[in-house]
């Protein structure tokens, strides 16, 4: 004769491993759509504080802001209604009696561009050279407010995926 055997041996059916494996399947896709969001999204933030837009919004803040400073209230060929181009005269350096540097900022096609170069009073301008201060200029206003005093700028940058508007205002400090 033979010896019984126990049939009560514990094992899963499939059942119940197609059940847990239809459940684990659900919560790994789910974390798998909740990690691509969370770097899409930090993607869209980095491009915001990194990107084409706001680094040449940067830029020609501060390049305005320079050139602006150092110019002369006495001269200045801009507007008093906004336009798309102003230039200004300035000291080469503290000790100089006469305005010899100008700088012209101006939009060219989707561009902010800045000439400059030295300037006499009686042969005019002598271009140096000319820098892009920014690109996918959408468009961009300078003029000088009554009183003469500050210069301002607005511009507006658009890359197709981001757009920023900046103002800038900046105070002539020499005669």
């Amino acid at each position: 004769m033979r010896p019984q055997r126990s049939v009560n041996q514990y094992a899963f059916t499939i059942t119940e491993l197609m059940v847990t494996i239809v459940i684990a399947s659900i919560v790994i896709l789910g974390m798998g759509f909740v990690l691509a969001d969370g770097y899409r999204g930090w993607q869209r933030m980095y491009n915001r504080v990194h990107g084409d837009v706001v680094n040449d919004a940067y830029v020609t803040r501060l390049t305005f802001d320079r050139i602006v400073r150092k110019s002369s209230i006495t001269k200045t060929i801009g507007p008093t209604v906004p336009d798309s181009s102003i230039t200004l005269f300035y000291y080469s350096t503290i000790g100089s009696a006469n305005l010899d540097k100008y700088a012209t900022f101006y939009q060219s096609g989707n561009q902010l561009l800045l000439d400059y170069g030295d300037y006499d009073e009686g042969t005019g301008t002598t271009p140096l050279s000319t820098q892009t201060l920014a690109n996918n200029v959408q468009s961009v206003s300078f003029w000088v407010p009554t009183g003469g005093v500050s210069v301002c700028m607005v511009m507006t940058l658009d890359d197709g995926t981001y757009a920023r508007t900046i103002t800038n205002t900046a105070v002539r400090h020499n005669e």
